[in-house]
């Protein structure tokens, strides 16, 4: 559901996903903060309760949260071609950043004292990102108090267990809840009943079918690059609770494989850190790495393309399910309830490992609240919210 605000011609829907691209700093949750602020708050191209609804999806399928939330929006500004244009734009200049600089003269510079302090900058300017994000929907509860209660029940369920496993679990739980508890609206039909087109049935099937045959065809063919890219396609299927999860996956694809040492490993995730967009184009750097050059770059297009190629299927293939759903009156409860679960999540991801990543005394803390009360108060723009922030924590940390 958009709103009444004319939709982005795709050129534009381009322009502004290399933007975000390029300037997305501190990861999967901080990722959903600016894509708030620009498609809900200042476009105001997509209607809060449905940029709500589709980050529940996303966070209820396997794969990347973020980048799959990229994807759903483009489709729902631009339909399938503004799906895959906003998801390739905004992964682009992550991509390449991190196939450079798998490079080995690049690798000595990353290490650098002053790169580790601009690192640390910016994942106090991503808390703040994370921290806006959590105070916008959380106004979206209103004065419900069954919301209110999902998601400080969702809060403390996750600060509890600490996995990011259970995500999809909480929830899915958050969606019983508000299907059992949000007060009932008139007209609900119970003989209505959602379809699913068949294409969407083919790409939902297409995933658990490749995880069968790529590892037959594998073996049979015995080629080398097909054999990783069946490594990384597995990785990306099996991955619930956001790119860091992936990471154990990825290190037993390529390190005790010995494809690669252990250091090299946290060299790239490092990076992965430093740079903007999705972390899963960690893959792109660990694909370069275990190439043989002259094919170094493609094989980190292939690692890369493979691990997030799962995540794209399922949520291209979910969408239009979730869309009939979500008209129901039923499945808008459920939906409500999800949303509630997502406040609680978010909230959870900042108290935990964003806070404990990005928040080394009170220095940090006084920058990250100041600059979360100039990303609410909304007069400056959040690029320059997160680079003031970003160059003042790291210069302080030196």
């Amino acid at each position: 559901m958009t709103t009444d605000a004319a939709p982005p011609s795709l050129a534009a829907l381009a322009r502004t996903f290399l933007r975000l691209g390029c300037t997305s700093f501190g990861g999967p949750t901080a990722h959903i903060g600016y894509l708030r602020q620009e498609w809900v708050v200042r476009r105001s191209a997509v209607a809060a309760e449905r940029f709500d609804a589709l980050v529940a999806l996303c966070q209820l399928l396997p794969g990347p949260a973020s980048s799959q939330l990229v994807y759903a929006l483009g489709r729902e500004l631009g339909g399938t071609r503004g799906a895959w244009i906003a998801s390739a734009c905004f992964t682009l200049p992550s991509a390449l950043l991190m196939t450079a600089a798998a490079l080995p003269m690049v690798r000595q510079w990353i290490d650098a004292p002053a790169v580790r302090s601009w690192r640390h900058g910016l994942l106090v300017a991503a808390s703040a990102v994370v921290a806006h994000a959590v105070i916008g929907m959380a106004r979206s509860l209103g004065r419900s108090t069954t919301r209110w209660s999902i998601a400080a029940a969702a809060f403390v369920m996750l600060m509890s267990v600490r996995s990011p496993g259970w995500q999809p679990l909480v929830i899915a739980l958050g969606a019983l809840g508000g299907l059992l508890l949000e007060p009932r609206t008139g007209g609900e039909s119970p003989k209505a009943r959602p379809t699913l087109p068949r294409h969407a049935v083919a790409l939902l099937a297409s995933v658990p079918l490749l995880l069968i045959v790529l590892p037959m065809v594998t073996r049979l063919s015995g080629l080398t690059p097909l054999g990783w890219c069946e490594r990384f396609f597995r990785a990306g299927a099996l991955v619930f609770g956001g790119g860091h999860v992936v990471l154990p996956l990825l290190r037993h694809a390529v390190v005790d494989s010995g494809a690669l040492d252990g250091e090299h490993f946290l060299t790239g995730y490092g990076l992965a850190q430093l740079v903007p967009g999705p972390l899963f184009t960690f893959a792109a750097w660990l694909g370069t790495a275990i190439t043989p050059a002259p094919w170094s770059s493609l094989g980190g297009l292939g690692a890369m393309l493979a691990l997030f190629l799962p995540g794209w299927l399922l949520v291209a293939g979910a969408l239009p399910l979730w869309s009939t759903i979500h008209t129901l009156p039923r499945a808008r409860r459920a939906a409500s309830g999800a949303g509630a679960a997502v406040v609680g999540l978010l909230a959870a991801t900042l108290v935990g490992p964003v806070a404990q990543e990005s928040m080394h005394g009170a220095t940090d803390l006084l920058l990250a609240l100041v600059a979360t009360a100039l990303l609410v108060r909304g007069r400056l723009p959040m690029v320059a919210v997160v680079l003031a922030t970003a160059v003042a924590a790291g210069g302080l940390s030196r």
